[in-house]
């Protein structure tokens, strides 16, 4: 108590700051920013904070370069932004075992994280499987965004249903707006289950 790590705290701070700055530049998901989408947010955050250089060092490359050694590329690593409705291509399913004819071409998926490898790939959610893959050609999609994929990305995130509403709070004249959310009685509580196999930035 009393004491302050301000490299630390500015930090944490830092990473707070950016994901706030996610959540609010995908309002399509409020209500559900808890669980498995809040992970990924957190990861698509650290991601983006690893490619920016700091003051924090005098050394003239950013940590991402410090740790693997090359520099990726903003224009093909960062083709969406986190949480943005895309089709990807929709590879050979060995399970299901569709030909190449009756199959579809393109999957919706939600767009996470660039995958930084050789290929340019990212981290995107298939809305249908609910499974986190690596595609390397996607398809921005520019309508509006479909009740169902949400209703299938609340299901993956393991969560439940919130309502988001804006109160106003006065202290001493001052006023400030606060976002806050209460949930829904109806709704029935979800244990999150972790996988180890969950493919990990």
């Amino acid at each position: 108590p009393g004491q302050h790590v301000g490299i630390a705290e500015r930090a944490i701070r830092t990473l707070k700051n950016l994901i706030r700055a996610l959540i609010l530049n995908a309002p399509h998901f409020n209500g559900i920013w808890a669980g498995n989408l809040l992970t990924e947010v957190v990861k698509c955050a650290v991601a983006l904070l690893s490619v920016r250089y700091t003051r924090a060092t005098t050394s003239l490359f950013t940590p991402f370069q410090q740790f693997l050694g090359f520099t990726p590329d903003a224009e093909k690593d960062f083709k969406a932004y986190f949480g943005q409705h895309i089709l990807v291509e929709n590879l050979a399913d060995r399970e299901t075992k569709l030909s190449d004819v009756t199959r579809e071409r393109m999957s919706d998926a939600i767009w996470l994280r660039p995958a930084f490898d050789e290929h340019f790939s990212s981290w995107v959610l298939i809305v249908k499987t609910l499974k986190v893959v690596t595609r390397t050609h996607i398809q921005l999609v520019h309508e509006g965004f479909p009740q169902w994929i949400f209703d299938s990305v609340k299901k993956w995130a393991g969560c439940r249903l919130f309502e988001v509403k804006v109160v106003q709070w006065i202290v001493k004249g001052k006023q400030t707006d606060i976002m806050v959310i209460e949930p829904q009685p109806e709704e029935e509580d979800v244990i999150e289950h972790w996988s180890s196999a969950r493919p990990r930035f």
